[in-house]
C-alpha cells in the first residue's frame, strides 16, 4: 500500500498578527505543522500499518518546509519529499505543484490531504490534485472504515451533522477532517531518527503553476461585532419571535429587529419583561 500525504506549515494560531495595509505581517511568527495535516499523517500511517505499506509526506516550498517534513517523519511517516518551488500562494498553485510531483513518482494507492488549511481555509487543494491526476476524490472525510479489494470505505461529513458512507475505488484522493484520526505524540527517539532522515528534493521544470490564473489582491479586517442582546420585532407573530430567541438573536433573519443594550441586570429585566408581555412566562 503506497500512501502519500500532502502537508504544509501554518502560522501558530496563538501568535499575534498584524496587517500592513492589505498584507499580513508574518515577520517573527512561529510556524507549525497544520493540525489537519497532522491528522492526515496519522490516518495514512494507520492505513499503512494495517496493510504493510509505507507513507510518503510531500510539501511544496523552500528549506523552511524541512522542519515540517521532519515533524511528520517523527509522527509515523516513512519517507519525505519536498517540491522545491516558492511557497504556494493559493490552493491552485499548491494543487498543481503537488499533482506534478505525484504524477512523476511511483504508482500510488491513496493520496490524503487536509480538507481545509487552518490559515487560508481554501479547501480546494485535494480537488485540484484529483482533477490533474484524473482520480476520484472524496472530501470532508471524518473516518476511514476499511481499505481492501482495491477500494476504500469512508465516512464524510454532511450538513446538519449527518455522516455519509462512501465506497471509492483506488487509487483515490481523500481530503480529511481533524476528526479522522488523533495524531500521535512524537517520542524523543522518533524525533532523533527524523533529524537524521534524508529528505528528497524535487525541482520540477516549468514556471510557477497557477500564478497567472489566480491572484491574491489583499486582506480586509472583519467588521466590528455588535454588542448587546438582539430583541425580536415586536410586530412579528409569536412563532417568529420565539424562533428568533431560540436562534440566539440572528438579526439578519428577521426584519425590523433591534438590539437591547445596557448592564447585565438591565438586559435580563428587558428579556424577562418581553417574555412576560408576550405570554411566554407568567408574572412573578
Amino acid at each position: 500500500m503506497k500512501v502519500s500525504v500532502c502537508v504544509r506549515r501554518v502560522p501558530d494560531p496563538e501568535a499575534q498578527f498584524h496587517l500592513d495595509g492589505t498584507q499580513v505581517n508574518l515577520e517573527g511568527i512561529a510556524w507549525m505543522l497544520d493540525p489537519v495535516d497532522a491528522s492526515a499523517v496519522e490516518a495514512g500511517a494507520q492505513v499503512a500499518d494495517q496493510h504493510g505499506g509505507e507513507v510518503t509526506v510531500i510539501a511544496v516550498g523552500g528549506d523552511e518546509e524541512d522542519e515540517t517534513l521532519r515533524d511528520c517523519l517523527a509522527r509515523g511517516a516513512t519517507h519525505a519529499v519536498r517540491v522545491d518551488r516558492p511557497t504556494p500562494a493559493n490552493c491552485l498553485e499548491a494543487g498543481v505543484a503537488l499533482a506534478e510531483a505525484l504524477a512523476g513518482g511511483e504508482q500510488l494507492d491513496l493520496v490524503i490531504c487536509g480538507a481545509s488549511s487552518s490559515d487560508y481555509r481554501g479547501g480546494a487543494t485535494g480537488a485540484v490534485i484529483a482533477s490533474r491526476l484524473q482520480l476520484p476524490v472524496v472530501q470532508n472525510v471524518i473516518a476511514i472504515d476499511a481499505v481492501d479489494d482495491g477500494s476504500a470505505t469512508v465516512q464524510r461529513r454532511r450538513d446538519g451533522g449527518f455522516r455519509e458512507v462512501v465506497r471509492v475505488s483506488l487509487p483515490a484522493v481523500l481530503t480529511v477532517d481533524v476528526l479522522v484520526a488523533e495524531p500521535r505524540f512524537p517520542t524523543t527517539q522518533a524525533r532523533l531518527r527524523a533529524r537524521r532522515a534524508e529528505i528528497a528534493v524535487l525541482s520540477p521544470a516549468g514556471g510557477d503553476p497557477g500564478r497567472e490564473t489566480q491572484t491574491m489582491l489583499g486582506y480586509q479586517t472583519p467588521p466590528p461585532s455588535r454588542h448587546g442582546i438582539a430583541q425580536p420585532d415586536l410586530e412579528a407573530d409569536a412563532r417568529t419571535r420565539l424562533r428568533f430567541l431560540l436562534k440566539g438573536g440572528d438579526v439578519r433573519s428577521t426584519a425590523g429587529a433591534s438590539v437591547a443594550t445596557g448592564s447585565a441586570d438591565e438586559l435580563a429585566e428587558t428579556i424577562a419583561a418581553f417574555l412576560r408581555e408576550r405570554g411566554f412566562i407568567g408574572s412573578v
